[in-house]
């Protein structure tokens, strides 16, 4: 049987039922670790993880621990993706504080252009008041001064700024800024 078929097979069954956490889980592991399956396959995949329940934790910090730079990671395209599927079913999470835990690790790539507008937006979602320090400021702005002011990182300024207005200044957050797509 061809891959496409299996595929195919398991798009059907997923958008018909949705998928268990232990169905998604082993999903996102063929997703995230290392495989011979082409973009299109793994697309298709990522597009199929319909959850018939909340998510778990364990599922939110594979699809984390799979974004990043590293051999070991699937292409960019694929990370967006999952990047994507997280905003997305992000009111379907166990535990939204989940993510909150891992926000250092996903601020710590912003400088990731390919999977910069996701990430702003999947930041921009948790972002909170205990997240907003002054080294995070200080970085974004930087970033967002390289960037040239990228609406993904503009709106997370405006995040930010809306925590500490007295603290970011100047014309960073102005101008128009896209509202986040998914």
């Amino acid at each position: 049987m061809k891959i496409s078929g299996l595929v195919d097979g398991i798009s059907s069954r997923a958008y018909k039922d949705g998928l268990i956490d232990a169905s998604l889980s082993r999903l996102v592991d063929i997703i995230t670790l290392p495989n011979e399956l082409d973009q299109a396959t793994l697309g298709n995949l990522i597009r199929s993880l319909y959850p018939a329940g909340k998510v778990s934790d364990a599922v939110v910090i594979k699809v984390v621990g799979g974004v990043g730079h590293g051999l070991s990671k699937p292409s960019f395209s694929v990370q967006a993706a999952l990047l994507k599927w997280l905003i997305m079913i992000y009111d379907v999470l166990e535990n939204q504080r989940i993510l909150s835990q891992l926000y250092s690790a996903l601020f710590n790539l912003l400088d990731t252009v390919a999977i910069r507008p996701q990430l702003c937006h999947v930041l921009s979602l948790i972002t909170r008041r205990k997240h907003v320090r002054p080294f995070r400021i200080q970085m974004l702005m930087e970033v967002t001064r390289q960037a040239g002011n990228e609406p993904p990182l503009v709106g997370l300024m405006r995040v930010y700024k809306d925590y500490y207005p007295d603290v970011i200044v100047g014309d960073v957050t102005a101008g128009r800024a896209s509202v986040f797509t998914v």
